[in-house]
C-alpha cells in the first residue's frame, strides 16, 4: 500500500506481483484492515465493510501474467481511491488471501510488499 500517493490521507493499494513455479492460476481477496483507537480494527473489502470479492489470476515464474500488456510492460491489478478521515489517528495495512495449491491445501501467512520498490515487508501506514 502507498500511503499517500494519490494525496495526502488517500492510500493507494497495488497487488503483490505473486511468482509462481510452476505457473498455476491463483484466486486472490484483497482487504485493507485499519485500526482506530475509538473502534479497534475493522476490514474493508472491494465490496464494503467485510465483505470482499475473490479475482481469479494467472501466476507464472515472472509474475501474474493477466497483468502484462501486450508490449510486456507490468499493468497490475490497483485498488483505489481509498480515502482515510483526518483526526481519527487511523493505522491501515493491506492484506490479501491467496488459494494457489488446490491439490494440497495449506494455510501460510506471509509478507510481500505492495509495490515494486518496497523496502519493508508488512509496513502500515499511519494516517493522524
Amino acid at each position: 500500500m502507498e500511503c499517500s500517493f494519490l494525496g495526502p490521507n488517500e492510500p493507494y493499494l497495488v497487488a503483490p506481483n505473486f511468482t509462481v513455479m510452476p505457473p498455476v492460476i491463483i484466486d486472490v481477496r484483497p482487504w485493507v484492515a485499519w485500526y482506530t483507537p475509538a473502534n479497534g480494527w475493522r476490514w474493508l473489502g472491494t465490496t464494503g465493510v467485510n465483505s470482499s470479492s475473490w479475482y481469479r489470476w494467472s501466476a507464472t515464474p515472472t509474475g501474474v501474467a493477466t497483468w502484462m500488456t501486450p508490449a510486456g510492460a507490468l499493468n497490475p491489478w490497483t485498488w483505489a481511491p481509498i480515502h482515510v478521515p483526518r483526526g481519527k489517528q487511523t493505522y491501515a495495512i493491506a492484506a490479501f488471501e491467496v488459494i494457489y495449491w488446490y491439490a494440497h491445501p495449506r494455510y501460510v501467512w506471509a509478507y510481500a510488499p505492495s509495490h515494486l520498490n518496497a523496502t519493508a515487508a508488512g509496513s502500515y501506514c499511519t494516517f493522524p
